[in-house]
């Protein structure tokens, strides 16, 4: 009996350092998704700079053009105007893509926190789950070392008992003869 219980406590015990070992598992994807997650977030963050630092030269570029639309205007000269009306409609069109560029960019980088943002949040539900899971399993452990101990001290303690009854039952058997 003594045998099986070790056997059992051999099996529990295994089968606690596997969930401690999945858990761990668990974790380490999650601080490996964090890290891959933070470095997209600061690709992001440089590509959005990049695209705004874009949109900023256009948007003076428009203004230049513009300005100089106008400064052909006030002088009447029909080439100048033409010159700087094309000036001008390729500025905003390259504007409008420049804007369009930037939001994309910038949609890009609020979705890479949010995603950061998440998997902190996994990342402080599964180290909670981790800690949690673990002080259970080693309380679980330490109350099955107990109860084994128990049992082993009763087991003991039965199987002496029995010898010292058998050994009386022998001893007065011997007695009668």
């Amino acid at each position: 009996i003594l045998g099986q219980i070790f056997s059992l406590k051999d099996r529990i015990a295994q089968k606690i350092n596997f969930m401690s070992n999945e858990l761990q598992k668990k974790q380490s994807e999650v601080y490996r998704e964090l890290t891959i997650s933070e470095n997209f977030l600061k690709a992001a963050k440089a590509f959005e700079m990049q695209k705004q630092a874009i949109l900023a030269q256009k948007t003076a570029q428009l203004t230049q053009a513009l300005q100089q639309e106008a400064a052909a205007l006030a002088s009447g000269n029909p080439v100048a105007i033409a010159t700087a009306t094309a000036f001008v409609s390729k500025a905003t069109y390259e504007e409008m893509i420049a804007k369009q560029e930037y939001k994309k960019a910038r949609e890009n980088r609020i979705n890479m926190q949010r995603r950061v943002d998440i998997v902190k949040k996994a990342k402080n539900q599964i180290d909670l789950l981790y800690e949690q899971t673990k002080m259970q399993l080693d309380s679980l452990k330490t109350n099955l070392e107990r109860i084994i101990q128990v049992l082993h001290t009763r087991l003991s303690k039965a199987s002496m008992l029995q010898k010292d009854y058998i050994l009386q039952d022998i001893n007065r058997i011997q007695k009668k003869k």
